[in-house]
């Protein structure tokens, strides 16, 4: 408690992290969009200032985290978040960034997976002059029934990528 009787309220650990999500979907109420939007409700949660754009609208990376994902269609990433990679080249690596896919892979089983992290995955770390802090493959659906369960590993996610990009108290 503090003066008075009023409770200090302790701020979010990442108030000073500034994050930005850079994505491309073909379909506006598909899966990569609602797992954007997990992605953002849950570092805005962590405290930290979330802007979330499509390649052509990014501008400047003013941001302490750069967050890059995609779908994949036929067995690719979209062609707009390659070229958004492509045309950043050593820009990229003067913040921290993370990668993700959403594809059907982890559906067929553990062999499939592997071939999502080289394969899709790759795709798009691969244009990276520097590491990624944090990767990932989520889940892309037909039907909803795994929203859940998909929403709790995004949420987890998330949070280790803020988490390497400091500014935590």
């Amino acid at each position: 408690m503090g003066e008075r009787g009023k409770k200090f309220i302790r701020p979010p650990p990442y108030t000073s992290v500034k994050v930005l999500i850079v994505y491309d979907t073909r379909r506006e109420e598909g899966a990569t969009r609602r797992i954007v939007g997990w992605m953002a409700e849950t570092l805005r949660e962590c405290g930290a200032s979330v802007k979330v754009l499509r390649p052509h609208e990014a501008g400047d990376l003013n941001c302490d985290l750069l967050i890059v994902g995609s779908p994949i269609y036929w067995e690719r990433p979209m062609g707009t978040v390659v070229a958004f990679l492509k045309g950043r080249g050593r820009e990229i690596c003067s913040v921290k960034v993370a990668v993700f896919v959403v594809c059907m892979a982890q559906v067929f089983g553990r062999r499939a997976a592997g071939y999502a992290e080289r394969r899709y995955l790759g795709a798009l770390v691969n244009l990276l002059p520097c590491r990624p802090v944090q990767t990932g493959i989520f889940m892309g659906w037909l039907r909803r029934s795994r929203n859940g369960e998909e929403k709790n590993l995004v949420e987890e996610w998330a949070r280790r990528a803020i988490s390497c990009a400091g500014g935590g108290q």
